[in-house]
């Protein structure tokens, strides 16, 4: 485990995220933005042949008490085979040495991750939701685009109620 060179890391990194959020990840444009940044550890695990990355993580310190663990990508070819946990513990190992608590997200389906982080103790505080567009443009009212117009999310899902006089009324 070793600390991301962009000058030697960058092809690698792109490989390893071509197939991720369908081949449109944030992260190669970001992994200079991460290397750089003093409150993060971008991490690489590399081959012991080759030394070029198999997986990556990043180590984001938010304040003295709370680190975050984001940007975890294996390669392909290598998931599965306990890269990302050997990543995840070094971050866990210098999170706890640096007395931060370690905290991350991920979506649901993606139960690799969840069993990692269960490995390392790590419980579920909460879970988000996410709603798809396309679901939405079936509903009535809803007009996609056309920004001049608030869209009537809450009335879509019944929820009109809850936005107060004061704020219906807002121009």
């Amino acid at each position: 485990v070793r600390h991301f060179d962009i000058s030697k890391d960058q092809a690698a990194l792109e490989g390893i995220c071509a197939n991720v959020y369908g081949g449109s990840d944030y992260l190669p444009s970001e992994g200079k933005n991460l290397a750089e940044d003093p409150n993060c550890s971008f991490l690489v695990l590399a081959s012991e042949c080759s030394d070029k990355p198999l997986a990556v993580a990043n180590h984001r310190r938010i304040n003295s008490s709370l680190s975050w663990l984001e940007c975890v990508r294996t390669c392909e070819q290598h998931r599965g085979k306990g890269l990302a946990t050997k990543l995840i513990r070094n971050i866990v190992e210098e999170s706890l040495a640096e007395g931060r608590q370690l905290m991350s997200c991920t979506v649901s389906s993606n139960t690799a991750m969840m069993r990692v982080f269960e490995k390392f103790g790590m419980t579920q505080l909460c879970r988000l939701r996410s709603i798809k567009s396309a679901e939405l443009r079936e509903q009535p009212g809803w007009s996609p685009g056309d920004e001049r117009f608030a869209q009537p999310i809450l009335k879509t899902f019944g929820l009109e109620q809850l936005v107060g006089e004061r704020a219906r009324n807002a121009q």
